[in-house]
């Protein structure tokens, strides 16, 4: 990250506001985004709770996500 270009304190720290791709906890705030609001299951997605990741069967077929 770089300070704004009006900031001219060298020695402060940005903060980043939301988890960056690549990280760690990257996995973690997008699980916590899908839960936040329920809409996946809304859509008859059920959450594992081994893994961080949501199945939908249907007859035959199933889906997952794998977060």
């Amino acid at each position: 990250m770089i300070q704004p270009p009006d900031y001219d304190e060298s020695r402060d720290v940005c903060l980043s506001q939301r988890s960056l791709y690549g990280l760690k906890q990257a996995g973690n705030v997008w699980n916590h985004e899908l839960n936040l609001y329920y809409w996946i299951l809304d859509i008859d997605f059920t959450q594992l709770k081994t893994y961080n990741c949501y199945i939908r069967r249907q007859d035959k077929d199933f889906t997952i996500i794998f977060v």
